[in-house]
Formats: C-alpha cells, structure tokens, sequence
C-alpha cells in the first residue's frame, strides 16, 4: 500500500504546481518601459533631435538683435573735426537671409532625415531591451519550472528512501537498494542547489535588464509563468518577415540620407557661395564725448546686399573635404549593404527556428502523452506483480523528464514568437497590457 501511494504522489509530482498571472511579463514590459536606462537614453536623443529640427526651422525667420557698444578708441579726427576717445553705440537691428545657396534647406532636411531615424532608432532600442526582458522572463519560467520538477522529484525520491530503509531494517530490502535510492538523493540535492544559484543569477540578469532593483520584481507582482499543458500556442503558419519595411533596414535609408545631404553641404563651399541679405536697423551712434545731443545721433538704416565669395586658392583643402565626405558616404552605404545581409540571414534563421520550435512543442506534448500512458500500464503490470520496481522507477523519470523537455521548448516556442514580433514591429503592442 506504501509503493501504491509513491507511485500516486510520483504522477502528480509531474503536474504544473502554481500558474503564474497573465500579466507578469506585460506589468514586466510596462516597468521595463519607465525604468530602463536604455530606453530613457534613447528617449533623450529622440527629445534633441525634435530641438534641433526646431532649431533648423528658425534659421528660415528674421532675427531680431540688440547691439550696444561703448568704450575708448584712438581715431583720426572724422570730417566734422569732431574729437573724441570715445565710441558709442546703440541699435535694434531686424535680419532676413532669403538666400544662402540652399544651406539652410540642406540643414533643415539633415534634421529632419535624423529627427526620422531617431524615431525607428528609439523604436528599436526600446523593442531591443524588451525583447532581451521578454527572453530572460522565459528563460526564467523554464528554469523554475524544472527546478519544481527537480524539488518534486527529491521529494519523491526522499519518501522512497524512508519507505526502502523501514523496509531494510525489517529484511525486506537489501543495503544494494538503500544505497541506490541515497545516492540518486544527494545528487538530486547538489542538482537543487545549483538550479536555486541559477536562477538567481537570471532574476539578477532579469532586474538589471528591466532597470530596477531585484527586490522590486517580487514587489511589482512578477512570477514566473507556468508551461501549461491545456495552453493554446499559436502554430503557423507565419509569413516570412522581409527586410524591405524592417525598421533596421529604414534607418539604413536614413542614414543614408543624412550622409548624401552632407555631402552637399560639403559641396557647396567648394563651388562660389551667393547670399542675398537684408537688413533694417534703428541705431543711437557716437552720442558720447561728442558734445551731440542723443536725438541728433539716432538714424534709421537698411541694407539687402548680394554677396558672392569665392575661395581661389586653399591649397586643395575644400577639394579634399569634398572627397572625405563621398568617402564616408560610400563606406557607409558598404557598411549598410552587409548589415542588409546580415539582416536578411537573422530573419530567415528566426522564421526556421519559429517553425522548429512549433513543432517541438507539438512532439513533445504527444511524447508526454505517451509516457503518462506508458506509466499507468507499468502501474498497473507492477500492482499485478508482473513488472520490477526498478521498472516502474526508471518508467517514472522519464515521465518526468518529459515533463522537462515539454516545458523546455514550450518557453523556447515563446522565445521565438517574441523575436519573430520584435522583427515584425509587433512585439511593444503584444506586451501591452490587455
């Protein structure tokens, strides 16, 4: 009656022991969100990037200055034999560039062109660090998971040791038996210990990715979640992702982009520079020292000058500054082009994986199955007397190490699934809490 109650406890020894909520990993992502040192860098160089688009958009208006200048000045008498060591001045002065050879249109579309990138550049960090969260929450539901599996199989394996030693001290067993069931204990005891070192080292790993403290994930409400065997996964059939909408492969284009735009920049001072400015200013000059009074001194002024400047000679500076920058546009282009590549490998490698994946889960939940069938038969033939007990324990650890490999690639079926939507574009709205 004793083994007839082991074998009850070694069946539900196998089954799921807590289910974790739902919304662990989401509350997770929400928390990953504000807290994340990544992200929040990401999000600052998106806030410089909106300044210097509106910098670049005030370069179009007219400014508006003050300009005040006093002090000694060692001069010739000027024709109105007016003597002075003194200089004055006071003046508002209202400016206008209307033309400046397009630099101001080249430097406006530069922002722009990095405004754009930085927006699917800190889209991309953020679904980055998410997706690392998203792996390492997985990676520790896996490991707890087996690590229940192993606590439970001790258990198990520490009432067989009590049952086996009652039974060596009354004769029924043998010192052989006693030894087996002790040894396979104490190694079941050091596996224990280094699961439980483990997965600390995941949950540390987990906290510093999601940028908080490792004693706030228990206080935020996140636990591992549990490897249901009734639990629906998506199987397919997924669409290959391609490269052509990927968010990497359209901040290639920006960058791309920016660099054509400064090479024109670069451009532009090696040809003649033509600006047309204008200018109006009310100005208060040499109103001290002079004996004249401040009314006499004001005057109104205005100016739209056509200026073109021309280097001759710079000893091939400009030349050379130009070939620089169509140098570092084509590395650049070079270096996109083999990232490109790359890119295209790593999404036909996460769509076979994502397959793979599937249909381990699949397998694995059937083989489970199978071994749960196979162990109620051996039950059975072992109650009747026609099979051994060390049938029946071997039966036994492969039913739960079924258990194991099912939980295994069911989180590793969810690791895939979380890659496949970060290159998708979908991974930050799937984390979002329902």
């Amino acid at each position: 009656m004793l083994v007839v109650l082991l074998l009850s406890i070694s069946v539900n020894a196998a089954e799921p022991i807590t289910i974790a909520p739902a919304s662990s990993l989401s509350r997770l992502a929400e928390i990953t969100e504000q807290s994340s040192p990544t992200i929040r860098k990401s999000r600052l160089a998106l806030e410089q990037r909106q300044l210097e688009l509106t910098s670049a958009t005030a370069s179009f208006f007219p400014t508006l200055d003050f300009e005040s200048s006093h002090g000694p000045l060692d001069k010739r008498p000027d024709p109105d034999n007016r003597k002075t060591s003194m200089t004055s001045g006071v003046a508002l002065v209202l400016r206008e560039k209307f033309y400046d050879n397009g630099a101001s249109i080249t430097q406006y579309k530069i922002a722009s062109r990095l405004l754009e990138e930085q927006r699917l550049q800190y889209e991309l960090d953020r679904d980055e660090v998410l997706l690392k969260v998203a792996d390492t929450f997985y990676t520790w539901s896996a490991a707890w998971q087996d690590r229940q599996i192993s606590n439970n199989k001790a258990d198990l394996l520490r009432r067989q040791f009590n049952i086996l030693e009652a039974q060596y001290k009354q004769g029924i067993k043998t010192k052989r038996d006693v030894l087996r069931i002790e040894t396979e204990v104490r190694r079941l005891q050091l596996d224990l210990l280094r699961k439980d070192n483990e997965l600390e080292v995941i949950l540390q790993r987990l906290s510093a990715e999601a940028g908080i403290a490792r004693a706030e994930l228990k206080d935020a409400g996140v636990s591992a979640e549990e490897a249901k065997l009734d639990a629906v996964l998506p199987m397919g059939p997924w669409p290959e992702v391609k490269s052509d909408g990927h968010r990497r492969a359209r901040v290639f284009t920006k960058q791309t982009e920016v660099k054509e735009l400064e090479t024109r920049l670069v451009e532009r001072n090696y040809w003649p520079v033509v600006e047309l400015k204008g200018e109006v200013s009310n100005k208060y000059s040499n109103y001290m020292d002079t004996g004249i009074a401040i009314e006499r001194s004001r005057f109104w002024g205005w100016s739209a000058l056509l200026t073109v400047n021309y280097n001759i000679w710079d000893w091939g500076k400009r030349s050379r500054d130009l070939q620089i920058s169509r140098v570092k546009e084509r590395s650049l282009q070079a270096a996109n082009s083999q990232a490109l590549m790359d890119l295209n490998i790593e999404l036909r490698e996460v769509w076979l994986k994502l397959r793979e994946f599937a249909e381990s889960v699949k397998m694995t939940k059937e083989l489970l199955a199978l071994e749960q069938q196979s162990f109620n038969i051996l039950e059975a033939e072992y109650r009747n007397g026609r099979a051994t007990y060390l049938d029946l324990i071997t039966n036994l650890n492969s039913l739960i190490d079924s258990r194991s490999k099912y939980a295994t690639t069911y989180f590793g079926l969810k690791k895939q699934l979380a890659k496949y939507a970060f290159h998708k574009g979908t991974l930050y709205e799937d984390l979002k809490p329902k």
